[in-house]
């Protein structure tokens, strides 16, 4: 059978299983006694074993058999303490090599010998004394106390089978006839719906209800081959548990509904519905220079149906940003072990969705930013007790939709940042001169600019300018925003705005000499008329006043190389903002709004500063849209190198 085409499924299966088992240890960790969240690892164990298996990957499968039984032996009652939560996190990391590696090559490479020897060398710990944990009902309870009244006695049998058994099942189907014979079986651990699909490791308890002694019990075993050896207790009534309330919570990540569609077809599908809606522009156009109801109608109705496919096709592209902050808390945890502190991760939002492409970006530039607030934003414990503060830092992410937007926001409750000392390390670093007359805002946005390092005592500004500039820009990459809030002693908050998506936005339409512009909805704040007699120019930049705030003036033509500004009394002024910097865009005329479709460009233009892409209009004429981060970065590096 040709495996190649299940290849892709299996990855993204076989990911989602190794996520999910690092999410489930850290739950472990803080509540080591949930059988729930135990059972729910071992089953996704059992099936990543079971899926590697099946593709022929033999040494994935054998390591998913290993910690499938230490799963297992966690289960029957060994006790979850800091050396296997250890083991397995790194166990856990192996896993991902491996998974790589066999999607990759075909096969394994990395030597996994040292930590299958400590997995194993932990399941021969005392392993003869576990007592199994046997969630008990009040049927169950009143059914041994009735069972004691009649002599009989609750046994607590424990077989481990031989690791090189076969048919499991089988030999504890075996096992469980033997035993029936002698008393009644209460309940198996693992269920007996594990035992007969084979969803265990090499052990498993069953519960006997019976007068048989002990001996005589442990004598049914000689007669039962690959058996490697049988532990026999009375039951211990008190470390029964009772019963989950429900399992559906167990499972319910994997009881989703959904079909995998590879990311090339959904490309495709929303490059066609792109074409459509330049079509529908088109359409549009010619529908209004018609006199007939009749077509108009329809074109009307061609109109609303080809939004509702635009809105439906844009939907399937949507995925929650779970996808990124899943891998978060593991990653946080393993840095503050490293650094010696103590940090609680807070998340909220996790279901927000927004564009596949700009959740595979985002990735990156949110583990440099949870890096920064674990290594340096965060004080010691020892620091946090002096500043009189909880030993226990603590960082957030939160994701929110804000109309057509997505806000990330990353705080901690850190030391956060000396604005003068920011201001003391610029002007060292030539970045500013002693007498520019900068606020508190634009002193914390030195900090993007490359070049804006601390690496010698990161400690003094919470070491976040380090490799920020490359944030910014990763950020601005997808047409977003990203803005720093700080106060000394308090902590910090980064926060990030990003478009829902970049496939098909909304523009506003200007003209600008004789090119036609899309200027994107999300980053204009107003329009205004302005007379010319009111720029004034400031060390050579023309600005203009707005509510008490100098905004830098672009004329759009004479930067995009398109001819100088028509000559008029009155200037018409596009408000654009990114995050909380404005810079006015001098226009010829505004053409209306329109959606527009994103044309990716060559290389030539696509490195032009100011230019996002480029979009067909209605007529078929092509328009350049504006990256209005690139032109508000320029107008602003500009404005102020002639301030200072």
């Amino acid at each position: 059978m040709d495996l190649s085409e299940y290849k892709d499924v299996f990855a993204a299966e076989a990911r989602e299983y190794i996520q999910s088992l690092n999410d489930d240890l850290l739950d472990l960790e803080q509540h080591p006694h949930d059988m729930e969240v135990l059972d729910r690892m071992f089953r996704g164990a059992h099936s990543l074993k079971g899926m590697a298996g099946t593709m022929g990957y033999d040494e994935l499968q054998q390591f998913t058999h290993e910690m499938e039984n230490v799963l297992n032996a966690l289960r029957q009652g060994r006790p979850v303490d800091v050396e296997i939560i250890n083991q397995l996190f790194t166990a856990f990391d192996l896993l991902e090599i491996l998974l790589e590696e066999s999607l990759e090559h075909g096969e394994a490479k990395t030597d996994t010998r040292e930590i299958r020897e400590q997995l194993k060398s932990w399941l021969g710990q005392e392993a003869s004394s576990v007592q199994p944990s046997f969630a008990l009902g009040e049927l169950d309870k009143e059914e041994i106390r009735q069972a004691s009244q009649q002599g009989q006695q609750a046994w607590n049998i424990r077989v481990v089978l031989r690791s090189n058994v076969l048919m499991k099942s089988a030999r504890a189907y075996t096992v469980i006839q033997a035993l029936a014979r002698i008393g009644t079986i209460v309940q198996t651990s693992p269920p007996m719906a594990d035992l007969e699909e084979e969803r265990f490791g090499n052990e498993f308890s069953i519960l006997l209800l019976s007068k048989a002694a002990a001996e005589d019990i442990k004598s049914i075993f000689d007669k039962i081959s690959e058996i490697d050896h049988v532990a026999i207790a009375e039951l211990d009534m008190a470390a029964a548990k009772a019963p989950a309330q429900s399992q559906v919570t167990a499972t319910s990540r994997r009881t989703e509904h959904f079909v995998r569609v590879e990311t090339d077809r959904l490309d495709k599908l929303l490059n066609l519905v792109g074409e459509l809606v330049i079509s529908r522009t088109q359409v549009l156009e010619l529908g209004s220079m018609l006199d007939d109801n009749t077509a108009r109608s329809a074109i009307v109705q061609l109109d609303r149906v080809t939004t509702e496919l635009q809105y439906a096709a844009m939907s399937l592209r949507m995925v929650p940003i779970r996808q990124v902050f899943d891998r978060f808390p593991r990653m946080v945890r393993d840095l503050a072990q490293a650094g010696g502190k103590q940090v609680q991760l807070k998340i909220t939002g996790q279901e927000t969705e927004l564009d596949r492409s700009l959740v595979n970006d985002l990735g990156e530039p949110l583990v440099h930013l949870l890096r920064n607030a674990v290594d340096h934003g965060l004080e010691s414990p020892e620091e946090r007790l002096a500043a009189g503060k909880s030993e226990v830092g603590t960082i957030s992410i939160a994701a929110r939709h804000e109309g057509s937007h997505v806000v990330i926001e990353i705080s901690d409750d850190g030391r956060g940042m000396d604005v003068d000392r920011i201001r003391q390390k610029a002007i060292e670093k030539g970045l500013i001169t002693p007498e520019a007359n900068l606020s508190p805002r634009e002193l914390l946005d030195l900090i993007f600019q490359p070049g804006f390092s601390t690496a010698e005592n990161v400690t003094d500004i919470s070491g976040r300018g380090v490799g920020m500039d490359a944030v910014r820009s990763a950020i601005q990459l997808l047409n977003g925003s990203v803005e720093l809030a700080t106060e000394l002693g308090k902590g910090t908050t980064v926060t990030i705005k990003l478009p829902l998506t970049l496939a098909i936005i909304k523009a506003l339409m200007v003209r600008s000499r004789n090119e036609i512009y899309a200027i994107p909805i999300q980053s204009i704040q107003e329009n205004i008329l302005v007379p010319r007699q009111q720029v004034k120019t400031i060390q050579g930049e023309k600005v203009i006043t707005l509510r008490n705030q100098v905004l830098p003036l672009i004329d759009l033509a004479t930067q995009l190389d398109a001819g100088g500004l028509e000559d008029r009394n009155m200037l018409s002024v596009i408000v654009a903002n990114v995050g909380q910097d404005m810079v006015g865009l001098v226009v010829d005329e505004l053409l209306g709004q329109q959606e527009v479709v994103i044309k990716t460009l060559d290389n030539n233009l696509a490195s032009s500063p100011g230019i996002a892409g480029a979009t067909i209009l209605g007529n078929g004429q092509v328009a350049l849209i504006l990256d209005v981060a690139g032109l508000l970065q320029q107008g602003m590096a500009s404005y102020r190198a002639k301030a200072q």
